[in-house]
């Protein structure tokens, strides 16, 4: 489980001391809230009301492998700092990564689409008939998903989660969808940076 750690409006400041993280509180009596750096994998930054923060704190951020997102003013992740050298064999994966063929590469991209079907489908009840169909589905996926069978996938999919008029919108900011907009880019900051970790 990964550890995500949100700083919000009630800070005032960030540090880093002794290893730990240190987030003072902006009211003037309120107490210091401390976590061990190498726990924390995924810092969030969402405030509107300014956060001090120095060159320090990131790069032991950055140090202990823990990622730092950065949010707008909507509270919308828009960025993120990863580190970039985590791996020993940084330069071989590398390499390797951009020597993949084409087809390795099309492979690979129909084995996550494959298991993103086959999550769908459990998030649902056993015996919902859209269980079932994802399931199927997901053993048809091609190489490269040349059939884009991810997109017929959510089109059953999201309305069997979330009801027969739910449509995903990304990008829209409002109920569930900016909630999913929201926890998908905490996601992919957290998967990014196991990526960065093993060189790629």
């Amino acid at each position: 489980m990964s550890r995500v750690v949100h700083i919000g409006d009630s800070t005032e400041e960030l540090q880093v001391r002794h290893q730990q993280l240190i987030a003072k509180s902006r009211e003037f009596s309120g107490p210091s809230h401390t976590a061990p750096l190498e726990d924390v994998d995924l810092l969030v930054l969402s405030t509107l009301n300014g956060l001090g923060l120095d060159l320090h704190t990131l790069q032991r951020a950055v140090d202990h492998n823990t990622g730092v997102v950065v949010c707008d003013e909507g509270f919308m992740p828009t960025g993120v700092l990863l580190p970039l050298f985590e791996a020993w064999n940084h330069t071989e994966v590398l390499h390797g990564q951009i020597e993949a063929s084409r087809p390795t590469k099309k492979r690979a991209w129909q084995l996550v689409v494959q298991e993103k079907i086959r999550q769908q489908a459990q998030s649902l009840p056993p015996d919902h008939r859209v269980a079932q169909r994802l399931n199927e589905l997901a053993g048809h996926v091609r190489s490269g998903d040349a059939g884009n069978t991810e997109a017929i996938a959510a089109r059953i999919y999201w309305p069997a989660l979330m009801g027969p008029n739910f449509r995903r919108m990304p990008r829209t900011r409002l109920g569930p969808n900016g909630a999913l907009d929201y926890g998908y880019a905490i996601v992919r900051s957290l998967v990014a940076r196991c990526l960065v970790g093993v060189g790629l």
